[in-house]
């Protein structure tokens, strides 16, 4: 097993996901203060332009970026850190390519200003620095790009700590912003906060001295097509999801209520929040080493079973906790009005352990950089029988029909993407995991039992007892893995 690519620890592993982890919390907690401080001092207006915003950020980021942030870790891990030509070129075909994408960002910015203006902000409450965010805009491509730079040759530790020095200074400067700018501090806290991220990444960066090859836009344009590519097809899979849930949120406007929108996307945020920080500081991790080993199907095969072993380990006590807590939680994050989705959180947790599951198999078709499977499979297919899952569930059912819907959808795309894994890539679920995977969802199975409906408390004490020996049983099987030699 020492031979294998991109082998690593059980232990290992654990404390990069502890260190990810750790860092999605902190940048969790700085967009509640962020939230919190322009509630108090600007009030609904201020957060309706922060939100507006934002979204404005992320939706032409998401575009303008073509996916590097995504590509780019892939074909940066696939090269061997020690060949330093190699190296160069791909770090100077990437610099060149974040200068046209940071351009492109920019282009489109003043291109859809005024149809934005128009559609979400009030001109006579339009910030006079609203332009500011083109620059904004710019510094996160850029951030983002040197950041996938450093997971892709995984200098996660330095990737780490150039994310909690970003995000803890921008957080101290913005504060004295909002207080003296106000309303015109929201978008001069964009810039600022982008800014130094930017700033924090790059300097982490620099200190590795990696040579950056110098090259014409002409030939990076050349030799980057496949990078840019397979990103877009990235970016579009996403967008899939990202449509998936606008035409889910239409459907249920017109057939139902706004009412049962706000319903229905706070149910989805606390499931996919609660084990997200966990999957999101994983991948950090994970996906390099998938993609250094793409070629070498035993290796794929052993990281692949690994990485599935330690989510569903981790993942199953949380989702159980989920399921006992559940009303506490939606009165703490949400309020008592809220508690009508108690049932939706809970079937929803049920079947985010079937996208647990696979999360690991998922990575493969990108890593291996087969962009028709991995668009048609995790964007178009996918999305289609979402998006049909959730009109016919809520059609039929109401909310907990979309409940029900996600849970066979996750049930198919587990056994779909197995299949797809064995046949195509000859990667086969270890037996292992088949005997801890059955263990596991039984035991969230019966929890889930236990809490729905008007369940007493005899139950919800059997319900923590089931909770511990999972729990317990989890561990023991990771620190058992964790003090073995590879």
């Amino acid at each position: 097993m020492a031979n294998i690519t991109g082998t690593k620890s059980y232990l290992s592993i654990l404390k990069s996901t502890s260190l990810f982890a750790g860092i999605q919390v902190l940048q969790i907690l700085v967009t509640l203060i962020r939230g919190k401080l322009i509630a108090v001092i600007m009030g609904p207006i201020g957060m309706g332009l922060y939100s507006i915003s934002l979204s404005l950020i992320n939706f032409l980021v998401q575009i303008s970026s073509l996916g590097l942030n995504y590509s780019s870790v892939k074909a940066i891990s696939a090269v061997s850190y020690d060949d330093s030509s190699v190296i160069a070129n791909l770090l100077g075909i990437l610099k060149k390519w974040l200068i046209l994408t940071s351009i492109l960002g920019i282009l489109l910015f003043f291109l859809t200003t005024e149809y934005f203006i128009e559609l979400f902000y009030q001109k006579d409450k339009l910030p006079n620095n609203l332009y500011y965010l083109s620059l904004a805009i710019v510094f996160n491509i850029l951030n983002n790009g040197v950041l996938s730079i450093l997971q892709g040759i995984q200098q996660l530790k330095k990737l780490a700590i150039a994310n909690f020095f970003g995000l803890s200074i921008s957080i101290i400067i913005t504060i004295p912003v909002y207080l003296i700018f106000n309303e015109s501090g929201i978008i001069l806290g964009f810039l600022i906060s982008n800014t130094v991220n930017f700033i924090a990444s790059y300097y982490f960066f620099s200190k590795l001295k990696l040579p950056i090859e110098s090259i014409s836009f002409k030939k990076a344009i050349s030799e980057g097509k496949d990078l840019v590519s397979l990103g877009i097809t990235m970016s579009i899979a996403t967008f899939c999801g990202t449509i998936c849930i606008f035409l889910s949120n239409s459907f249920i406007t017109k057939y139902g209520s706004i009412s049962d929108v706000g319903l229905y996307n706070s149910a989805i945020s606390i499931t996919t929040q609660y084990v997200g920080v966990i999957f999101t500081a994983m991948s950090m991790d994970y996906f390099p080493r998938l993609s250094k080993a793409f070629s070498d199907n035993e290796s794929v095969s052993h990281i692949v079973n690994q990485q599935m072993e330690i989510v569903i380990m981790i993942c199953a006590p949380l989702l159980m906790s989920l399921l006992l807590t559940a009303p506490f939680l939606i009165k703490l994050l949400l309020s008592s009005d809220f508690l009508v989705i108690i049932n939706l959180v809970k079937l929803l947790t049920l079947s985010i352990f079937f996208k647990a599951a696979a999360f690991a198999f998922g990575y493969i078709s990108f890593a291996k950089g087969d962009k028709r499977v991995f668009l048609f499979f995790e964007g178009i297919l996918n999305s289609s029988l979402m998006l049909l899952g959730n009109v016919i569930g809520y059609h039929y059912y109401g909310l907990m029909g979309i409940g029900y819907a996600s849970l066979m959808i996750n049930v198919l795309y587990l056994f779909n993407i197995l299949l797809i894994s064995r046949y195509r890539y000859k990667v086969s679920i270890s037996f292992s995991n088949i005997k801890y995977f059955g263990i596991l969802i039984c035991f969230l199975t019966i929890v889930y039992f236990l809490t729905n409906g008007d369940s007493s408390i005899s139950s919800y004490i059997l319900g923590v007892l089931i909770l511990l020996v999972c729990t317990i049983h989890s561990f023991y099987i990771l620190f058992k893995k964790s003090v073995q030699k590879i």
